[in-house]
């Protein structure tokens, strides 16, 4: 039987709170990745299949909790999916399974080609934006940090064009 979110802070000794936000980054990764900075977990850190990064590099105690939740976490959303009742995934008008994902710091982009919406994510200040991208086609995006604060997105599109989110009419 796969555990509840409940379950899953009780049987870790962490909060429910705790323990939704981790399976909130974790969807953002669809199940495959997470980024999470929480202080009760000492800050940033990252798990990608199985790979766990943290702040304090020498907990070995707080990764081997890290990684008893993500393996439970992963069961979680392998069983139920994103999290439409935790109420914290921020696409408009589930558009679907997207296209394109990338995830770094605390920006996730999501590309819908089929709609041709894009969606950022600020998952610090648990926010996000949707554009319509129409009429391009997008085939990359980066980021670049900018005075350690500012972060600046970029697109590629089919036509070897750069761009950037003032090229796209902001719909939400």
């Amino acid at each position: 039987m796969t555990p509840s979110i409940a379950q899953i802070a009780q049987t870790h000794s962490l909060s429910e709170e705790v323990v939704t936000h981790l399976f909130n980054q974790l969807s953002l990764g669809h199940g495959k990745q997470a980024q999470f900075n929480h202080p009760a977990l000492g800050g940033m850190g990252q798990w990608q299949n199985g790979m766990l990064m943290v702040s304090d590099f020498s907990n070995h105690a707080l990764k081997a909790k890290l990684t008893g939740v993500f393996a439970d976490l992963v069961r979680l959303y392998t069983r139920q999916g994103a999290p439409e009742a935790i109420g914290t995934r921020p696409e408009t008008d589930n558009p679907g399974k997207p296209s394109m994902v990338a995830t770094q710091n605390h920006l996730t982009v999501n590309y819908y080609q089929d709609k041709a919406l894009l969606v950022i994510t600020d998952n610090q200040r648990r926010t996000a934006t949707t554009y319509s991208v129409a009429p391009h086609r997008l085939t990359g995006v980066s980021q670049q940090n900018q005075n350690n604060s500012v972060y600046s997105l970029s697109f590629s599109n089919d036509k070897g064009q750069n761009l950037t989110v003032e090229d796209f009419k902001q719909v939400s």
